[in-house]
């Protein structure tokens, strides 16, 4: 089913038609958010990587695909000024703008802070913005799981609160 969806999202009718194909050039591959189908994925890769030898591949996931020549890169959270930025800007797209009070610039680099730069809470904080005074905010973040709860409907259930995504990556865990 990967494979066909992968070969699918490519142009190509199946997998071995995928697989038959020569590549003209370099090819970059990039596989996002592939920790629930992560055996499949690797075995697809590394029969990949093994035919198309000028075949580059990015996987997003939350463990590794465990192919020969993986390298592993871990995304760090966002330093503190890059989530007030995020936060700046989410917070405008949903329509909220920054409360008219000396010192909020600071309140949102504490709310950022104690989110620890994670980007899907900024986010989801953002756009409580919308809803929160931000100094409330500030004050509620010690119940962060009933305050995040706002993410966008069309995100993936996992993606929509900060409960579910720390739900769904425990899920993960053997």
């Amino acid at each position: 089913a990967v494979g066909g969806a992968m070969a699918g999202q490519l142009g190509f009718p199946s997998f071995a038609a995928l697989l038959a194909s020569p590549a003209e050039q370099p090819v970059l591959l990039l596989v996002d958010n592939c920790e629930h189908v992560v055996d499949d994925v690797a075995r697809l890769v590394e029969t990949l990587l093994a035919r198309c030898p000028d075949l580059r591949v990015i996987a997003t996931s939350r463990e590794t695909l465990g192919v020969p020549g993986e390298f592993l890169f871990v995304v760090p959270p966002l330093p503190l000024d890059e989530a007030v930025e995020l936060f700046l800007d989410r917070m405008s797209a949903g329509g909220a703008v920054p409360p008219p009070v000396d010192g909020w610039r600071a309140t949102v680099a504490e709310i950022c802070a104690r989110l620890d730069g994670l980007p899907l809470a900024v986010e989801l904080a953002a756009a409580r913005a919308r809803h929160l005074d931000l100094a409330e905010m500030v004050d509620r973040l010690d119940q962060r799981f009933d305050l995040l709860v706002d993410g966008p409907r069309t995100a993936q259930p996992r993606q929509r609160t900060l409960r579910a995504v720390v739900d769904w990556s425990y899920d993960l865990l053997d």
